[in-house]
């Protein structure tokens, strides 16, 4: 894991921009390729994590329903 490893927990109403996530260089040996979203909740309304064509329209190309246990992994922009 790298520096940038995070937990997040939302309570009502809040959520995470639109964004890509890039890769992570610490030196020219070690750098990130993958995201690992690890679900621990489910059962509220929203919350899906979309993956969008580009930044500036909401352009969804696909969506992840979250389910308590879940483990989502993809390829991150290089």
């Amino acid at each position: 894991m790298n520096e940038l490893f995070r937990f997040c927990k939302y309570d009502k109403d809040q959520h995470f921009n639109p964004h890509f996530d890039y890769n992570f260089s610490r030196n020219k040996k070690e750098k990130s390729f993958y995201t690992f979203n690890l679900y621990l909740s489910d059962g509220f309304e929203n919350g899906k994590t979309r993956f969008l064509n580009n930044k500036y329209e909401l352009d969804i190309l696909y969506e992840v329903t979250p389910k308590a246990g879940m483990v989502l992994i993809f390829t991150i922009i290089q």
